[in-house]
C-alpha cells in the first residue's frame, strides 16, 4: 500500500496459511488502485510495517483472525495451567 510518505508495507496474516492463499489469489487484486483504511498495529523493525487487524475497502470490511487466535490460545494454555495447578494442589491434600 502506499500513502502520502510513500509505501507501508502491510502483514495481513491468517490463522491458516492456505487462507493467505487464497486471499492473494482471489482478494488482492481488488485493493489495487483503491482507497483503503486499515487498521493495526505499528511495529518496528529495520523495515517498518502494520499488522493488519482490519481493511475496509468500498464498504466491505476483511479482518484478520490471528489476533483472536492469539488470545483464545493464551486463555485456553492459562485455563490448562490453572487446572493442572488445581489437581495437583488437590492430590497433595
Amino acid at each position: 500500500m502506499k500513502d502520502d510518505t510513500g509505501i507501508i508495507f502491510l502483514d495481513y496474516r491468517q490463522p491458516l496459511a492456505i487462507w493467505e492463499l487464497l486471499f492473494g489469489l482471489l482478494k488482492a487484486g481488488t485493493f489495487e488502485g483503491k482507497r483503503v483504511t486499515v487498521e493495526g498495529w505499528y511495529r518496528r523493525s529495520p523495515t517498518p510495517y502494520i499488522e493488519i487487524k482490519t481493511i475496509e475497502c468500498d464498504g466491505k470490511v476483511r479482518r484478520s483472525w490471528v489476533p483472536a487466535l492469539n488470545r483464545f490460545t493464551a486463555i485456553l494454555i492459562l485455563a490448562g495451567g490453572v487446572g493442572w495447578a488445581a489437581v495437583e494442589w488437590l492430590r497433595q491434600m
